[in-house]
């Protein structure tokens, strides 16, 4: 689950810098867990890799 502010969402990644945090993001949960609080990572690492069927591995 995500809450934003519409009025602030806003992505910065760009092709050449991919690693840019979207700003406007409040609070985000995955699997029940607060990982976004108040704009700020926790610290909380509670998903896991979902790979599909096009997955072939680091070459």
């Amino acid at each position: 689950m995500a809450i934003f502010d519409p009025n602030e969402i806003q992505d910065h990644a760009t092709f050449e810098e991919p690693m840019q945090y979207a700003t406007g993001m409040v609070h985000v949960f995955v699997n029940g867990t607060q990982v976004l609080k108040e704009g700020e990572h926790t610290g909380a690492f509670p998903g896991q890799v979902v790979r599909g069927p096009g997955y072939q591995g680091s070459h």
